[in-house]
């Protein structure tokens, strides 16, 4: 917190700052093992591709897809299981955008979701955004905190806020409280039903994808992954 101010953002004659800090820090409640991760192609568009170091698991998923959008969505619990992260793609790689909205994370969480067997294919990211949300809060109509706002009850110097800040930092890794530790001939694991065999459903993160950070039903964080 202490080197996210630069001393230039405050200004003299202000002494007020609204610093807004979000760390999302949880193990997953089915872990990835480490000796399964691969180094794979991300799909940035069409007709250019990057490596990524590709995390896999095999296990039971809560799903929801939209056939007409051609969507598929996952629910990945953290070890607290009142919070979770949401994934999802559209089959085509330049899809995502008709499927964002401002409230989309609301909207694909209150979908039905069904519970599927699932060799879910993941790369490792690492999110860093830090925004200055002045410009956007004064577009909105919010000007007068910054110039001839009232401030008296929190001081009695004439104050007026110089600086609305957010900074965000998520890290996506293997970790989880419960790693699975399949053999590396994962591709042959299946589930037994009696007599019966059923191979897993294959889902991988190879393309844009966009990913949410829940609370119970409190959005924490919504974002896309578009390069890596």
């Amino acid at each position: 917190m202490m080197n996210w101010l630069d001393e230039q953002n405050i200004m003299l004659q202000n002494n007020i700052a609204l610093l807004n800090g979000i760390y999302v820090s949880g193990r997953w409640l089915q872990g990835f093992d480490k000796r399964l991760t691969k180094e794979m192609d991300f799909h940035l568009s069409p007709s250019k591709t990057v490596k990524v170091n590709m995390m896999k698991v095999t296990g039971y998923f809560m799903v929801s897809r939209c056939p007409i959008l051609g969507v598929k969505i996952l629910k990945l619990p953290l070890e607290n299981e009142r919070a979770q992260m949401l994934v999802g793609l559209t089959d085509d790689t330049e899809g995502l955008d008709s499927v964002l909205a401002p409230n989309a994370l609301k909207l694909w969480n209150e979908r039905h979701f069904n519970k599927e067997f699932i060799t879910l294919y993941m790369p490792r990211f690492e999110l860093t955004s830090d925004m200055d949300l002045t410009p956007t809060l004064m577009k909105m109509g919010i000007s007068k905190l910054f110039s001839a706002a009232d401030l008296s009850g929190i001081n009695d110097e004439l104050t007026n806020v110089s600086l609305i800040s957010q900074n965000i930092h998520l890290m996506v890794n293997e970790r989880g409280i419960s790693s699975i530790n399949w053999p590396l001939m994962e591709d042959n694991i299946i589930e037994k039903q009696g007599n019966l065999s059923k191979k897993p459903t294959t889902v991988k993160l190879d393309h844009p994808f966009f990913f949410g950070i829940l609370y119970d039903d409190m959005s924490l964080m919504f974002g896309r992954i578009s390069n890596l």
